[in-house]
């Protein structure tokens, strides 16, 4: 008892000398802000700025773990930077920061890798932007490279006016031409510094955009003669004057003045944004099937990639088509209404409901036909998905995790490549993941997880007089 208590004495000792030299360390540097506070600045500044570099220290030294007088960590580097690392690391060992720093590589198999991707000006807001839902895995195909062009152009298929976008594409011209004075001195503007090819694209497309709409802060802009005659100006109604008749560039003015203005206006761009979504998120299948080819994920390639290619491929392709038909078709040699394409798509699943007097295309047998066909290989892929895959995956599971199949034996160590400092271990002390996966050759036909299982269920036996 008498020894125990002198270790505590010492402990506290030394903790008690620790916590001094700490208070001594702030009390001395607030004296010194203290001093220079006229000519610093703000005295507040300087103790806020001081506590936050303390909190950081304390935060970073709260991620390692002591051993010792060793603090120990793990730290992930990619391998086109070991070099640079190495040399601050010798830097800080040839100025003395630093007493012992030394890097020990870990095996590929105890963890996993985090995500990397390389950043320049141009890139780096995309990829916050995509961050921001979230980080795709360890070696994942990078969606960023795709909304370089997507989201600005989606932005510019909604927002559309040439007038805006030209103002919009005027300031990312200045943030890209004035980037070094704005990130000194730009004021307000400096916070768009890092976003400035975004603005740059988000306002070259919504120039784009506003030329197609005809719209130029809500006036439409004359680039050729019209394809309709004064009917009833008044009303506000127009006559086509010619059948073959094509407006050279983007919407005809007269559509800004016509009576039923907003109902064509919103319909076209309601269409348009439907093909252009169906299309978005059919890449966004398509990366991910490329990431199952990639992994060798063959299960979740023909069990989840596939059935969900079909089945939005199918609804989105068939909804695109019919679109596409109503555009081309010219209903005015009809003389009838033009069926609704919300009623088309209901048809789907409702077959009660009506077309109106004129069938899209074919007749109105052809329609059922292909509706129900749509219907069988949409519901068809939709089971696949929420049935078959989850049969299957449980099935796999239980064979795997089958003990009699994957019984490990301790007699199998002496054909494994076994490190002695694993076999000098009691049968009650824990084994590291780090030294099963660097000593022990797992079983091809088992996965690691699987042959750590089996390891670590070999390990919760009744001891054998092999582990004494």
């Amino acid at each position: 008892m008498g020894v125990k208590a002198d270790d505590v004495l010492t402990k506290e000792q030394e903790y008690r000398s620790m916590l001094k030299l700490n208070n001594d360390g702030i009390k001395a540097r607030l004296e010194k802000l203290a001093a220079v506070a006229g000519q610093a600045g703000s005295v507040l500044l300087n103790f806020k700025w001081f506590f936050e570099r303390e909190r950081t220290i304390y935060a970073t030294l709260n991620m390692f773990r002591v051993d010792g007088t060793w603090f120990k960590g793990i730290c992930w580097c990619p391998l086109s930077q070991k070099e640079e690392v190495d040399e601050a690391i010798t830097e800080m060992r040839r100025s003395k920061k630093a007493v012992c720093l030394n890097l020990v590589a870990i095996p590929n198999e105890t963890l996993s890798p985090p995500t990397h991707f390389r950043r320049n000006e141009f890139l780096g807001t995309f990829q916050r932007l995509v961050e921001a839902y979230g980080v795709p895995s360890y070696q994942e195909c990078n969606p960023a490279l795709f909304a370089v062009v997507t989201f600005p152009f989606l932005f510019g298929v909604m927002f559309g006016d040439l007038a805006h976008g030209t103002f919009l594409l005027a300031l990312g011209m200045y943030l890209c031409a004035r980037k070094e004075w704005l990130k000194t001195g730009g004021g307000a503007l400096s916070s768009l510094v890092d976003a400035r090819y975004l603005v740059l694209l988000m306002g070259l497309f919504s120039a784009f955009a506003g030329f197609i709409y005809n719209d130029f802060a809500s006036v439409p802009l004359t680039f050729g003669p019209s394809c309709y005659g004064a009917h009833n100006v008044s009303m506000h109604q127009f006559n086509r004057t010619n059948a073959s008749c094509v407006y050279p560039w983007g919407m005809d003015p007269r559509w800004h003045t016509a009576q039923n203005h907003l109902q064509f206006d919103n319909s076209f761009k309601m269409k348009l944004s439907v093909i252009i979504g169906a299309l978005h998120m059919l890449l966004g299948i398509v990366l991910k099937g490329t990431n199952c080819v990639h992994f060798g994920k063959i299960a979740e390639f023909f069990l989840e990639f596939l059935p969900q290619l079909v089945f939005m491929g199918v609804l989105s392709g068939y909804l695109i088509t019919v679109i596409v038909l109503k555009w081309a078709t010219d209903w005015t040699s009809v003389h009838q209404r033009a069926p609704s394409l919300i009623s088309q798509v209901l048809r789907i699943a409702l077959p009660s409901t009506d077309l109106g007097p004129v069938p899209l295309y074919g007749t109105l047998q052809f329609q059922d036909t292909v509706h129900f066909s749509i219907l069988c290989i949409a519901g068809g892929a939709f089971v696949f998905m929420l049935v078959i895959k989850p049969a299957v995956m449980c099935i796999v599971s239980r064979i795997r995790d089958d003990p009699e199949a994957h019984r490990f034996s301790f007699k199998d160590l002496d054909q494994e490549n076994v490190c002695t400092n694993v076999i000098s271990h009691r049968r009650n002390n824990k084994l590291r993941i780090s030294e099963i996966s660097r000593c022990y050759d797992p079983p091809r036909a088992m996965s690691l997880r699987t042959y750590m299982r089996s390891v670590s269920r070999s390990l919760s036996r009744p001891s054998s007089s092999r582990w004494g």
